[in-house]
């Protein structure tokens, strides 16, 4: 993308992806715009080593993790949770499924940002167990506990009992 009109065509094909991204991550719309209008600028300048729209994507998630963790060592916390109405669908969903739905993200916006962020990748953007590794920069061993206990908390809150396996070893 050696152009700016490349690098604009390119992020509005990947926009909607890491628009969620951001706001699932900060759970609070201003931050999240503020931190992609960030991640946006360190992308640009760095537009001619970005050679297609997956890199261009990867590119934005990574350096929003890291804005964002920065953001929170601060210690900037943030109170505001993640609603239902924030989110957009291809198609509208029932009443139910949003009930649902808002019950799951209501889970996983409690869960304290070392396992939310993990959660968030693995089972919203599909991001494998060595992917997380890397962007987090921690070990492959602490992003699965991390998983295994996000698994476990959102499990709890929404009175799920644990899996066949677990509750083997555990009684």
């Amino acid at each position: 993308m050696r152009t700016a009109s490349e690098f604009e065509e390119a992020y509005e094909r990947v926009r909607r992806d890491v628009d969620r991204l951001a706001l699932f991550i900060t759970r609070d719309t201003d931050l999240a715009k503020d931190l992609l209008q960030h991640a946006l600028v360190t992308a640009y300048r760095h537009r001619k080593k970005i050679n297609s729209d997956s890199a261009l994507k990867a590119y934005l998630r990574t350096a929003l993790i890291r804005m964002y963790t920065r953001h929170r060592v601060v210690g900037d916390r943030m109170n505001n949770s993640l609603n239902v109405a924030d989110l957009a669908f291809e198609s509208a969903p029932s009443p139910e499924d949003l009930t649902e739905l808002q019950l799951v993200l209501d889970a996983v916006d409690d869960l304290d940002v070392t396992l939310r962020v993990p959660f968030i990748l693995a089972y919203v953007e599909g991001y494998s167990v060595a992917e997380i590794s890397e962007l987090l920069g921690v070990g492959l061993s602490a992003v699965k506990m991390r998983l295994a206990r996000g698994r476990e908390q959102v499990r709890q809150a929404l009175g799920e009992a644990p899996p066949m396996e677990s509750r083997k070893h555990h009684g």
